[in-house]
């Protein structure tokens, strides 16, 4: 099973056409075919029920649907993390507050130090999108006051 195979057979599913998929993907529609096919063999069971006029998951379809979906997501993720690493890495840091980023500069100052060729990418945004951006883990950090009654900072993260 390949990410290619995966992406067909997602797109074929949520489109419920061959053809639209394909257009969707800018893959020839019997190249979408083939993937569907080779998945299918190596799932041991039909994933489309095929007619001229339609097409419909069948029940190992509708099972496989959403695990499709999460090796995709799990796989892309993984990607993007591993091209972020390979050139010294990348920290995307998320805030809200304009005087945020103020307060990473001795934090970033040791970071460049221990680590050569890091890139600090910072993104500002409202505190409850950026706390969303991270479940989702676009970013790496997020930056923020906790509750208004804090008097210092508190760092959400995963590193």
């Amino acid at each position: 099973m390949n990410t290619a195979q995966l992406e067909c057979f997602v797109q074929v599913a949520l489109s419920l056409s061959f053809r639209r998929a394909a257009e969707e993907l800018h893959l020839s529609q019997p190249t979408v075919s083939k993937q569907v096919a080779s998945l299918e063999r190596e799932l041991g069971g039909a994933l489309f029920v095929r007619s001229t006029r339609q097409v419909l998951l069948t029940q190992l379809g509708e099972a496989f649907l959403q695990d499709a979906q999460e090796i995709l997501q799990l796989a892309y993720a993984a990607e993007e993390r591993a091209r972020r690493l390979g050139n010294g890495g990348e920290l995307v840091v998320a805030y809200s507050d304009s005087n945020e980023p103020m307060r990473l500069v001795p934090v970033l100052d040791r970071l460049r130090r221990e680590r050569a060729g890091i890139h600090v990418l910072l993104s500002q945004g409202p505190r409850e999108a950026n706390i969303a951006r991270l479940q989702r883990e676009e970013v790496d950090v997020v930056m923020g006051f906790a509750s208004e009654s804090l008097a210092a900072g508190a760092e959400f993260g995963r590193l």
